[in-house]
């Protein structure tokens, strides 16, 4: 402390390289948008071509289940073929999801990821489906996009389909990714019926009538209702189902004429097998094809950065651009409204502090604790490996409110002894050695009560643990750190008030001789 107060300026510019150097650790570890917990569920989603019949994808199921029967974690086993599972959220008639149940976290050595990793590497070889793994989470299920989400807007499905690719390839390049996939799907086949018009006006038909005439034959049409004991039965009329067995058998289909004659609709429209887009997707009334992927080993923010400088090198054609949404798009917007809540944070407590000392200067000594107790949070999260989350953040905006508590102990004592007639640098040298025992075991207690939180002991406990961490390591450092550092700034924005108050009475004595 003497040592401090001496060297004041090399106090003050330690304290904040050590400001500086603990967030370029926080930086080094990354951010995420919410820890990823261990629920103990893996969902395993089967695709296979569009028109696959339930048959075959319960045998792939079948297929997929008897590959991972060996992984001794693993405790039930739910399938679905189809649509309309419990857990199935979003998957269509041509897919098929497992849910995964693996034992309690206390039971097994492994975790989750690592889990599904393995059955990654047995189902990568399974032939005739895509399959994919992911971790289920709670946390996850209000995520717009998944951990990566690039929208591609622009004009035409098939250029748009180039890019996704292209930006596939590239993201799997990135160390972390897996699951990476675009949203572009291959069309059904489907039957197009392009009318002639010139030839059909000459037979007095329309393109409506035409497609009512085709829909009739093979489809059918409500006619009336029928009662049967006070419940109403649609009466559907509808043509040969001949007609839909084949192609030149449709091309036979007749169709009437205001005449009151028949022709077959070959005469009138040419008949061909195309294939439609299951689902067209649009924001803005552009279309829009998404690229997903999921991390897994890494942190969020760091593949995003990884990512963006490869499309940067990707030269896109005019009139198409991208946009990143799914968990980054969440961490930059979250990240910003919390960094707003700190500040407000700050500003009230200086309010409250300064309403306290009725003083302006000396809460800023005071406030000074702040910067300490985030860099011990930052440096804590460097020393655990944990990527900064919102969870973190909330520690860090709780901080404010804790370390500062220290420091009033310490000044209000310096104080009251300069009050009672001591010198500044006497009452300084005094104060500390005298309140460093309740400074100590206030800041001990709370250290302790969470260094549970801190371990992340149990399941589910991943999510409040970035929180313990923070706030143990902030207040440890601000903790010690106060004892030293604020008493120099005390002494320098005490320096200031006086100067401040030796010119406006010499100023004030001027100004009565004149």
């Amino acid at each position: 402390l003497k040592f401090s107060l001496n060297h004041r300026l090399i106090t003050i510019l330690a304290s904040i390289a050590l400001f500086v150097v603990s967030i370029v650790m926080v930086v080094s570890v990354g951010a995420e948008f919410f820890p990823a917990t261990d629920e103990g569920m893996i969902n395993v989603n089967v695709s296979l071509p569009a028109g696959s019949e339930t048959k075959d994808i319960d045998n792939i199921l079948k297929d997929v289940n008897e590959a991972i029967q060996e992984i001794p974690e693993i405790t039930t086993i739910f399938t679905s073929a189809g649509s309309g599972g419990a857990m199935d959220f979003g998957v269509g008639s041509g897919s098929g999801v497992m849910n995964v149940l693996l034992s309690d976290l206390n039971e097994r050595d492994r975790s989750v990821k690592e889990i599904s990793d393995e059955i990654r590497q047995i189902v990568k070889d399974i032939p005739g489906a895509e399959i994919s793994v992911s971790e289920s989470s709670m946390m996850m299920l209000g995520m717009s996009g998944g951990a990566i989400s690039i929208s591609i807007k622009g004009d035409d499905i098939e250029t748009l389909e180039i890019i996704g690719n292209d930006f596939k390839d590239l993201i799997e390049k990135v160390e972390g990714t897996r699951e990476v996939s675009t949203s572009y799907e291959d069309g059904i086949a489907q039957v197009q019926i392009a009318l002639d018009r010139g030839v059909a006006s000459q037979y007095g038909l329309t393109t409506a009538q035409v497609g009512s005439a085709v829909k009739n034959t093979l489809s059918g049409s409500n006619v009336t209702k029928f009662k049967v004991d006070g419940n109403e039965l649609d009466v559907v009329l509808k043509g040969d189902n001949i007609y839909g067995q084949s192609m030149s058998l449709l091309e036979m289909l007749p169709i009437p004429t205001p005449t009151g004659s028949n022709i077959p609709l070959s005469e009138i429209a040419d008949i061909k097998i195309e294939k439609g887009p299951i689902s067209i997707m649009r924001e803005n009334q552009t279309r829009v094809l998404t690229v997903t992927g999921s991390v897994v080993g890494r942190d969020i923010q760091t593949v995003s950065t990884e990512i963006q400088n490869l499309l940067k090198e990707y030269t896109l054609p005019y009139g198409y651009s991208y946009s990143f949404g799914g968990e980054t798009e969440q961490i930059q917007e979250t990240f910003t409204d919390l960094a707003m809540v700190m500040v407000v944070a700050i500003v009230l407590v200086y309010m409250i502090i300064a309403a306290q000392f009725e003083s302006l200067l000396q809460p800023l000594a005071i406030m000074f604790s702040v910067p300490l107790a985030l860099s011990g949070g930052f440096i804590g999260l460097f020393i655990t490996g944990l990527p900064l989350n919102v969870i973190g953040i909330i520690g860090l905006i709780i901080l404010v409110g804790i370390v500062v508590n220290n420091a009033i102990v310490l000044v209000d004592y310096i104080n009251n002894r300069r009050n009672n007639g001591e010198d500044r640098t006497s009452a300084i040298m005094k104060a500390g050695p005298i309140r460093i025992r309740p400074i100590m075991m206030t800041a001990l207690t709370t250290i302790l009560g969470l260094v549970p939180m801190a371990l992340g002991i149990g399941e589910g406990a991943e999510l409040t643990q970035s929180m313990g961490v923070v706030v143990i390591g902030g207040l440890a450092l601000s903790t010690v750190l106060t004892l030293v550092v604020v008493p120099v700034m005390y002494t320098i924005f005490d320096d200031i008030a006086e100067f401040f108050k030796r010119k406006f009475t010499k100023n004030k004595v001027t100004s009565e001789r004149i």
